[in-house]
C-alpha cells in the first residue's frame, strides 16, 4: 500500500470513529433524557392520582352532618357524591397507571382504588342507615375498617411508586 491510500484509509478510519463515538454519546444522552422524561411523565401522575384519593378522603366529614339532630342526610349525601366524583378522577388516573407501568405500582393503585370503593360504599351504607332510621350518627365498625385497609393500601402504593422512581 502506497503512503497516499495509508493516508486516506486512515482518514476514513478517524472519520468513522468519529462519527461512531458522537452517535454512541448521542444514543446514551437519548436515553437519559427519554428515562428523565418517563420519570417525571410516572410522578406526575403518581401525584395526580394521590391527590384525588386525598381530596376523596378529605370529603370524609359525614360524621359531623349525620351527629346533627335531626340528621344532615341530604349534606351527608351531597359529600358522599363529592367523594364519589373525586373516586372516578383517581380511578380514570389509574388506568394510566395501569397501562404505564410498572407492575407493581399498577398492582397497588388497583388495591387502593378498589379498597377506596369499599370504604365509600360502607359510608353510603352508613348514611341510608340513618336515612332509614336503623343507625345513629356514630359510624359503624365496617367504615373505620375500611379506612383502615385504604391506609394501608394507601402506604403500599406511595412505597411502590417511591420505588419506580429511584
Amino acid at each position: 500500500m502506497n503512503e497516499g491510500t495509508a493516508v486516506v484509509v486512515g482518514a476514513i478510519i478517524g472519520a468513522l470513529s468519529s462519527f461512531a463515538s458522537t452517535f454512541l454519546a448521542n444514543l446514551h444522552n437519548d436515553k437519559i433524557r427519554r428515562n428523565q422524561w418517563q420519570r417525571q411523565s410516572w410522578r406526575d401522575t403518581y401525584t395526580a392520582f394521590t391527590a384525588s384519593i386525598e381530596r376523596a378522603v378529605e370529603r370524609n366529614s359525614i360524621k359531623g352532618s349525620l351527629a346533627d339532630s335531626p340528621p344532615d342526610v341530604s349534606g351527608a349525601r351531597a359529600k358522599v357524591s363529592e367523594m364519589r366524583s373525586h373516586f372516578y378522577d383517581a380511578n380514570r388516573i389509574k388506568t394510566t397507571i395501569v397501562l404505564e407501568g410498572p407492575d407493581d405500582v399498577a398492582a397497588a393503585s388497583r388495591e387502593l382504588i378498589k379498597n377506596l370503593d369499599s370504604w365509600i360504599i360502607a359510608i353510603e351504607t352508613w348514611v341510608d342507615n340513618v336515612s332509614s332510621g336503623m343507625g345513629d350518627g356514630s359510624p359503624p365498625q365496617v367504615v373505620q375498617d375500611t379506612f383502615g385497609e385504604l391506609d394501608r393500601c394507601s402506604t403500599k402504593f406511595m412505597r411502590a411508586a417511591q420505588g419506580a422512581l429511584k
